[in-house]
């Protein structure tokens, strides 16, 4: 029998080593072998209820913490993912259109560029006008004016070219923009759920904080030999772990929905870039 024991002390034991969030973590009892060994003690003078009770609680309380400490990994692997998965598609977000901003933006210099000769002629032209003028040559002003005017059509032409070119870019930044929103609000649809995953860890933490004293009225029992009021507090202390486990099966569900809202917005982005 108590080999049974040491085998449960050591899974216990091992629980305790792995580091997770200390509000979610499974509640460290002591079922040390002294622990054990006393029970052993209140089982052999109990009545045959008590005796059942007490070795069937204490067995079904080491395979919650087992499946506790499990969870405990899970959840703590889950949140990293997430973590990181939500940061990388943040960071791709800027991303988007990145290379049709470039194209257009190059397209607008290369069209300026080309005009520029045309602008400077023309405005060449003007300037030379206006000094004909001032200097009283009005014949050679009328001559420059009308060179220039007859350049207008191909200045138009070229500004709104320019022009056309400015909207495009103007056009697609506003697009751009609104795709990455998109997608952001497609990750801050998890904030939600990750507040209630806060607010399930509040609760966890509020069971341990009763698991402790549970846990010292159940050894003190097994001090004194009392097997009926051993059984009672195993009983409350069994129900507090298996409403932390519960707790933590739907903290593990939400972080997967987080995964999966993640993931959606991630297919959505792949689709933009």
């Amino acid at each position: 029998m108590r080999s049974k024991w040491s085998a449960v002390v050591l899974i216990l034991l091992f629980s305790m080593l792995i580091p997770v969030g200390s509000e979610v973590s499974a509640a460290k009892l002591a079922m040390t072998e002294s622990v054990a060994a006393r029970l052993d003690g209140t089982v052999a003078a109990a009545s045959g209820t008590f005796k059942s009770r007490l070795r069937t609680d204490y067995d079904k309380l080491a395979l919650l913490q087992k499946k506790e400490l499990q969870l405990d990994s899970d959840l703590k692997s889950a949140s990293a993912a997430n973590n990181q998965y939500a940061a990388q598609v943040r960071k791709r977000i800027n991303e988007i259109g990145a290379a049709r901003i470039r194209q257009l933006e190059t397209a607008i210099q290369k069209t300026t560029d080309k005009y520029q000769p045309l602008f400077a002629t023309y405005d060449a032209l003007r300037d030379s006008a206006d000094l004909a003028k001032s200097l009283g040559n009005k014949e050679l002003a009328a001559a420059i004016r009308k060179q220039a005017d007859g350049m207008k059509p191909a200045i138009e032409l070229a500004r709104a070219d320019i022009r056309n070119r400015k909207e495009q870019l103007t056009a697609a930044k506003r697009e751009i923009a609104k795709q990455k929103s998109g997608i952001r609000d497609m990750l801050k649809e998890t904030d939600a759920v990750k507040k209630r995953i806060s607010a399930e860890r509040k609760a966890v933490a509020a069971l341990n904080k009763q698991l402790s004293p549970a846990w010292s009225n159940f050894t003190k029992a097994l001090s004194r030999k009392d097997a009926a009021r051993a059984a009672d507090a195993l009983g409350i202390v069994l129900s507090l772990c298996a409403d932390n486990v519960k707790l933590k099966e739907k903290m593990l569900e939400m972080e997967r929905s987080i995964g999966k809202t993640i993931a959606n917005a991630d297919a959505r982005l792949r689709t933009l870039l």
